[in-house]
């Protein structure tokens, strides 16, 4: 028998964050997917100052939507261009009128809801994922931006226009995720006191939603039995980390990877020994209840149609974005609806798992006791830590309560281990009592990313 060891109760209070009330909601920008490829902002200006300004939240001040029983809600944050960071506005919405799930409100002067602005085979009518009788509405909003920075002194008063602001998996109009959208009637009261003039013209709003500090009660991981034999489980952090198997054994299937998407669906990864039949460097769908594998396809390259033979490890960035690391020849991003995948970064270092930072500024990659980085801004790995202090990591994860970075390892006792890259030091160690000694990934089983 196992047991759980050093600092316990400090390190679970650690790992887990604190629950608040549902239907608060931080909001980031709508990403895009294969529904619609225009995403990426929280506020779109057909004109402001510019064509087509995009505005995403402040890291400092990021965007929050608080309901209240009264059927209204508080929508606040910072937003600034994308590609003029000085030019931000602090907003500050009221939401009015929130209906029933269901009830697509008619508003009048032709405005119905719901506004449909995906492909159409993202809806359930045409065999998709979305289902706009989940959504709801507000029926108004009303609010003012205020300029800061290059727009300082501005004041701009929004309203609704046409549509209902709606709510719901799908609802943002860019991706089948959990988000929102609205279409905004602005007013300019005051331009920027430097002179710049804004234009009247069309804005939107295009958000994804998640509730903040959401208590993530399921770890997923996978084991590798033998050479390649692969079993899934569940370890819960509110049940004494209790664990159990997610469905029956897949033999010879050798799953090297799993990680959860933004929007709650897991993928896993194959490696170069399935025997049997099974796929070399396959990707696949895992339901979350059963174990069970879907087939996406093999992970090959998007022009030469090359198989990237193993791929020891998957991570999504928090802007949805899948990326894998291809044993012995480098970085590669894949696409997760067709398993097709590009180069982003030849290396022939043989890490064996990853993760993303939370922010998407560095991608995290172990080999045995070295800790790389990838950096997308340049486009390279540099070493973080050269050593840190565990041999045979395979699995790795970000911590969702400080930032740091979870390991587990090949061996006989199953360990999770908290590491801080800023000082390449084990911050916490505990042992889970689990049949277990091959864990080959491990990944939050909720949206967190």
């Amino acid at each position: 028998m196992r047991y759980f060891i050093l600092l316990m109760s400090l390190f679970i209070a650690q790992l887990l964050p604190t629950t608040v009330a549902a239907e608060q909601w931080c909001v980031s920008y709508a990403t895009n997917s294969q529904y619609n490829r225009s995403g990426g902002h929280v506020v779109w200006f057909s004109r402001l100052e510019f064509s087509k300004q995009r505005f995403i939240f402040m890291e400092s001040d990021k965007g929050k939507i608080v309901t209240n029983d009264n059927g209204t809600a508080h929508f606040t944050g910072t937003i600034y261009d994308k590609n003029h960071p000085d030019r931000r506005f602090k907003i500050d919405v009221t939401l009015t009128g929130r209906t029933a799930v269901g009830e697509h409100p008619s508003l009048g002067s032709g405005a119905k809801s719901p506004k449909k602005e995906l492909n159409r085979k993202a809806y359930t009518n045409k065999g998709g994922p979305v289902d706009v009788n989940t959504w709801f509405y507000y029926k108004n909003f009303t609010g003012t931006f205020t300029g800061e920075g290059t727009y300082a002194g501005a004041v701009v008063n929004v309203q609704r226009m046409g549509p209902a602001f709606q709510i719901g998996k799908g609802a943002n109009g860019k991706n089948a995720g959990f988000g929102a959208s609205g279409w905004i009637n602005y007013t300019i009261v005051k331009h920027p006191d430097n002179g710049i003039r804004f234009a009247k013209r069309q804005a939107d709003f295009n958000l994804n939603l998640k509730e903040c500090a959401q208590q993530c009660q399921l770890m997923y991981a996978v084991n590798d039995r033998g050479l390649n034999n692969t079993q899934f489980f569940t370890i819960d952090t509110l049940n004494n980390y209790e664990v159990t198997a997610l469905g029956n054994e897949y033999p010879e299937h050798d799953i090297e990877s799993l990680d959860m998407s933004p929007d709650g669906v897991l993928y896993a990864s194959s490696g170069d020994d399935p025997t049997g039949g099974a796929p070399v460097g396959h990707l696949y769908r895992v339901d979350k209840v059963t174990g069970a594998l879907t087939s996406v396809g093999d992970i090959v390259d998007a022009t030469t149609g090359e198989s990237y033979g193993e791929i020891s490890a998957l991570s999504f960035r928090s802007n949805g974005s899948l990326w894998g690391w291809a044993e012995g020849k480098g970085v590669i991003k894949i696409n997760p609806e067709t398993a097709k995948a590009t180069m982003q970064l030849a290396t022939d270092a043989a890490v064996e798992g990853m993760s993303w930072s939370f922010d998407g500024s560095v991608l995290y990659g172990v080999e045995n006791q070295i800790l790389w980085g990838y950096h997308p801004a340049t486009n390279s790995v540099a070493m973080i830590c050269p050593e840190i202090g565990m041999t045979q990591v395979e699995a790795i994860e970000g911590n969702i309560a400080d930032g740091s970075l979870l390991f587990a390892f090949h061996g006989n006792d199953f360990k999770i281990h908290s590491f801080d890259p800023a000082v390449c030091l084990v911050t916490e160690t505990m042992n889970i009592d689990t049949p277990y000694d091959d864990i080959e990934g491990i990944t939050w089983g909720c949206e967190m990313k």
